[in-house]
């Protein structure tokens, strides 16, 4: 699929002003209890529509604070209070690495063991020109995009602002700023707050009960805007053929929430599925294949490599992934016969 027409005029609209930063549109960052970003006891509110500049080093902060707060007022609602320039990279936090074959300073996004879907969705993203990342973490397959595919755009979600900070930094820091967006916002299907249960940066976090034991178990939580993706792809002019979920049980929300995303562009959605609490893998199933029935998709069970039908074939997993993707077209080669968990290797012996 070639790039969209919206995705490639970010590219240009970045360059030609002499952007280097990515947009991050988000809730308060600098309000954080300390350095660390850690929480504890009851959830705080955190504004949404805040936005934040991420400078690439401290030296720069005050000069690019101006032309950052400039840049992205346009992007603001009508009647907002703050604009909040927040993070610059902290030297004692990033991290020279390797990410596939590529040294990068990075903070996080170390993935040192694979797990169960990173050679499945290394190959999807060989193929992706625009890549929408819920549930981004720290940016390791943003990143991933990036480097795989020199044209593909990326927007990154997270719900927890800290990581979809870190993520922007991660992206700018890298070189891929002019091609990257990131959007702090819990991906649901309608528009409220919700209590995000997470643990600093690197862990999962969620904002489904029982779904994020040890945050929950802590008392560590924040109050964030839930946003549908449908109304995240419009207001940013994304333009998605692959969008990566991984949001901790609340899979369902997202696709309820991008009826218009899949009917406009009709992407391949990667999703990792969870039970936990009192959602059960076999009623998250039934309402994703329900889901995929209604938009005209089908799933794949990736781990067995079939076509998923019937929800009582995975209603024995915790934790598995599916591919969803137009009915009728065909299981990506790339991928064929991947095994769940393989090394990364097995895919990019393959590009």
């Amino acid at each position: 699929m070639m790039v969209g027409r919206s995705n490639a005029a970010l590219r240009t609209h970045s360059r030609s002003r002499g952007h280097t930063g990515v947009r991050l549109c988000c809730g308060d960052y600098a309000d954080r209890d300390d350095d660390r970003g850690t929480r504890s006891g009851a959830p705080r509110s955190v504004p949404p529509w805040c936005c934040y500049a991420v400078a690439v080093d401290s030296a720069a902060v005050s000069g690019r604070v101006k032309d950052e707060l400039k840049r992205v007022g346009d992007l603001l609602p009508q009647g907002i209070q703050r604009r909040v320039v927040a993070l610059a990279s902290r030297p004692e936090g990033v991290k020279e690495r390797t990410i596939l074959g590529r040294s990068l300073r990075v903070q996080g996004a170390n993935h040192a063991e694979a797990d169960y879907d990173d050679a499945w969705l290394l190959g999807l993203l060989s193929e992706a020109d625009g890549f929408v990342d819920v549930g981004c973490n720290v940016g390791f397959f943003s990143i991933a995009s990036c480097i795989l595919r020199p044209t593909a755009t990326v927007l990154a979600i997270d719900g927890n602002p800290d990581c979809a900070a870190v993520t922007a930094a991660n992206l700018v820091r890298n070189g891929f700023g002019d091609r990257s967006r990131a959007v702090s916002a819990f991906v649901s299907d309608s528009e409220r707050s919700v209590e995000f249960h997470a643990v600093g940066l690197g862990a999962a976090g969620s904002g489904v009960a029982g779904l994020s034991s040890t945050a929950e178990a802590i008392g560590s939580s924040m109050v964030v805007q839930a946003e549908t993706l449908d109304a995240i792809v419009e207001r940013t002019s994304f333009v998605p053929d692959l969008v990566k979920v991984d949001v901790e049980g609340a899979e369902r929300e997202v696709l309820g929430g991008a009826t218009r995303t899949v009917v406009e562009h009709r992407p391949r959605l990667m999703v990792e599925m969870h039970s936990g609490g009192d959602l059960t893998m076999e009623r998250n199933a039934a309402d994703v294949l329900a889901w995929c029935e209604l938009h005209g998709y089908d799933a794949w069970y990736l781990s067995a490599g079939e076509r998923l039908d019937d929800a009582g074939t995975i209603a024995h997993r915790g934790r598995c992934h599916l591919l969803l993707q137009p009915s009728n077209d065909p299981f990506p080669k790339i991928i064929k016969g991947v095994p769940q968990s393989a090394p990364i290797e097995t895919v990019l012996e393959r590009l």
